[in-house]
C-alpha cells in the first residue's frame, strides 16, 4: 500500500510541475503576435504575384485588372469580355 500512495504521489507531483504550453507567443490557438507584440488572427495564406499586372487575371481583394486599372466583375460579350 505505502508504494501505491508513493507512486501516486510521484505521479501528481510530475503532473504538477508541467505547466501550461505557451501557444505562438501567448496568444493563443488561432493568433500570432504581430509587430508591435499585438496579437492577431492566423488568415489565409497569401499568394503573391510577382510583375506587372496581367489583363483578365483575377486579383483577390481587387478584381480584374483591364485597361490601366481594376474592375470588380466581368461577363462575356460578343466573343470576349467586358468589365464593369
Amino acid at each position: 500500500m505505502k508504494k501505491l500512495l508513493a507512486a501516486v504521489c510521484a505521479a501528481g507531483i510530475a503532473l504538477a510541475a508541467v505547466g501550461p504550453a505557451e501557444a505562438a507567443g501567448g496568444c493563443g490557438r488561432g493568433f500570432h503576435p504581430g509587430p508591435p507584440g499585438i496579437c492577431r488572427p492566423n488568415g489565409p495564406p497569401v499568394y503573391a504575384h510577382r510583375g506587372p499586372p496581367r489583363a483578365g487575371y483575377y486579383y483577390r481583394g481587387r478584381g480584374y485588372w483591364n485597361n490601366g486599372r481594376y474592375w470588380q466583375s466581368r461577363y462575356r460579350y460578343r466573343n470576349g469580355w467586358r468589365y464593369r
